[in-house]
């Protein structure tokens, strides 16, 4: 189930216990959304323009695939303590 986080309105600033929460779940967001928000940047793969659920699938999974491998990419560079080039 997912929680919303809360937000303060003018005149009324959130409380520290609103604050803390919106942190606990931006913790969790933050795991989530990054993921997603590269395949739709990076891999245009956000809004995809094909004719069958087949399609769909393949394009879907090749995104994924090239993801996971650009982020074996960057882990290995960390670890061999070297930066990546974009």
């Amino acid at each position: 189930m997912g929680r919303a986080m809360y937000r303060a309105v003018r005149g009324h600033p959130l409380s520290i216990k609103e604050k803390r929460r919106n942190t606990a779940i931006g913790r969790t967001r933050s795991l989530v959304k990054r993921p997603s928000a590269m395949l739709e940047r990076t891999f245009e793969a956000g809004h995809l323009m094909a004719t069958t659920v087949a399609r769909v699938h393949a394009t879907s999974t090749f995104a994924c695939m090239s993801f996971n491998l650009r982020q074996h990419l960057i882990r290995k560079a960390q670890a061999a303590g070297r930066r990546l080039s974009k």
